[in-house]
């Protein structure tokens, strides 16, 4: 994969934007009670979507890398 770094480039740029978003609505007082009543929950949603970004990215950008081996 000669190009692997622009994937976890773009990956990571879109999550620091998302995670920026967060903090923002965070200290603007919006998910005080979200997170009060559902940490878990939460949590575990922010998991799952962070996997599901990382499986779509590694198969977005397989098949380009297996043409060139």
């Amino acid at each position: 994969m000669v190009y692997w770094h622009l994937l976890i480039g773009s990956f990571g740029v879109i999550n620091m934007v998302a995670a920026s978003l967060q903090f923002a609505t965070y200290l603007q007082g919006w998910l005080d009670g979200f997170i009060a009543a559902k940490f878990v929950e939460f949590i575990f949603v922010i998991a799952l979507f962070f996997l599901y970004g990382l499986r779509l990215s590694s198969d977005r950008k397989r098949p380009s890398c297996h043409r060139r081996s």
